[in-house]
């Protein structure tokens, strides 16, 4: 039969008190990144939809494309695949040829775990 000393008893007490806060700060972040990658999906999903409806509106002659046609339409796909927030920004630019068109979406995340590093939201 082995026997322990009186040392090397509660060892693993002080072991998990340290491995804890690195194991919930790892989740935490995880967390938070997650959310971001999530956010970033729903993001690139709806400026894909609001490009291809924008675009569709487009006939490559200046003269008979209506660039306020090519807004509405991106806009409202762009709302259709998810873009409701009221913190989310849309900014829909025909090119100057009427030959194609640029999408750009934002939305503010807060960070729940990135506060511990002095972070509030992303973009």
């Amino acid at each position: 039969m082995i026997r322990r000393s009186r040392l090397s008893k509660g060892q693993i007490a002080v072991i998990m008190t340290l491995v804890l806060p690195v194991l919930i700060g790892v989740v935490g972040f995880g967390a938070d990144a997650a959310v971001l990658y999530y956010n970033w999906v729903v993001l690139q999903k709806a400026a894909d939809a609001a490009a291809l409806a924008g675009a569709s509106q487009l006939t490559g002659d200046p003269a008979t494309t209506s660039n306020s046609q090519v807004v509405s339409t991106s806009t409202q796909y762009a709302h259709f695949n998810g873009i409701t927030q009221a913190s989310d920004t849309i900014q829909v630019t025909p090119a100057g040829d009427d030959k194609s068109v640029h999408v750009l979406l934002s939305r503010q995340v807060p960070y729940y775990f990135f506060r511990v590093l002095g972070l509030q939201q992303g973009k």
